[in-house]
């Protein structure tokens, strides 16, 4: 692989990690001081968890677990976020426990990545901010509603 197609795709990749932070602070606007658990929800039914593991000063990481919605704590999806708030990006850093990603594979591979796994992860976590925005989810506490 050349070096510039290699540039290229990695530019492409922080500038998703870029609008991802931009969406996920406009989702929690206190994010870089939260903590424990934040339930995301649309008008009928709570659909989102978010869970700060781990508050540092300048890095925030989340769990976010997306459920099942008639099974009792049952996650669909499990994807598990990097915040840095002084680099101002947020990266996908595994998702169902598959971690450690490399930004550009060859293919094929041993594991049977996708060229661009790691952009393709980020970019579920872009789409599930879009999802958030459009239907207007909250924060609620999590207390106040079962899963």
């Amino acid at each position: 692989m050349s070096h510039t197609i290699y540039k290229q795709k990695i530019h492409r990749l922080i500038s998703l990690y870029e609008y991802n932070y931009r969406r996920l602070c406009a989702l929690v606007p206190a994010l870089a001081d939260a903590e424990g658990e934040l339930m995301l929800r649309d008008d009928t039914h709570v659909r989102f968890s978010l869970q700060i593991t781990e508050q540092c000063k300048y890095t925030t990481m989340l769990a976010l677990k997306h459920y099942f919605d008639h099974e009792d704590h049952v996650v669909d999806m499990e994807l598990n976020i990097r915040v840095s708030h002084d680099a101002a990006v947020a990266e996908v850093v595994s998702y169902q426990h598959h971690g450690r990603l490399e930004p550009v594979y060859e293919y094929p591979n041993a594991k049977m990545y996708h060229k661009d796994e790691k952009y393709q992860h980020n970019r579920l976590l872009a789409d599930w901010l879009n999802l958030c925005a459009d239907r207007q989810y909250v924060l609620i506490k999590p207390d106040s509603v079962l899963i």
